[in-house]
């Protein structure tokens, strides 16, 4: 069964689009407006994100099977609180999609933990239908 989105915005330069999985979204902005520095610095990265060419320090791919070959993480603060945003992209005719569709408050180690694979695996396993 596809999941429902929500629409965020659109790059400016580059045609890439950032939508938010509905059924976890209050769980991703829970985390993303618990505090003026996380709006900053979320607002900031979706910005590179979308509009210029991001560095794999703030959107890297998180492929550990041919199942989340289309995962990537938005990472915040890297180094401190190293908050991941893990997302579905899609590529289609030249477009980037990008849907956020779940949140790790606190990635704690530098190795991809059994927790972490599970959520990989199962934003890999998301189905969305791009319109």
């Amino acid at each position: 069964m596809k999941r429902p989105y929500i629409y965020i915005e659109s790059g400016d330069t580059k045609p890439r689009h950032l939508y938010i999985d509905a059924e976890n979204a209050n769980l991703i902005m829970d985390v993303l407006e618990s505090s003026e520095r996380y709006i900053k610095k979320f607002k900031y990265v979706v910005y590179i994100i979308l509009n210029e060419q991001p560095t794999k320090d703030i959107f890297g791919k998180e492929a550990i099977s041919d199942a989340t070959k289309d995962v990537y993480a938005i990472k915040l603060f890297k180094g401190s609180e190293n908050t991941r945003i893990y997302c579905k992209t899609y590529d289609i005719d030249g477009e980037f999609h990008i849907i956020m569709g779940e949140i790790l408050a606190r990635k704690k180690s530098q190795k991809l933990t059994k927790e972490i694979k599970k959520i990989i695996q199962k934003v890999g396993s998301y189905e969305y239908e791009i319109e």
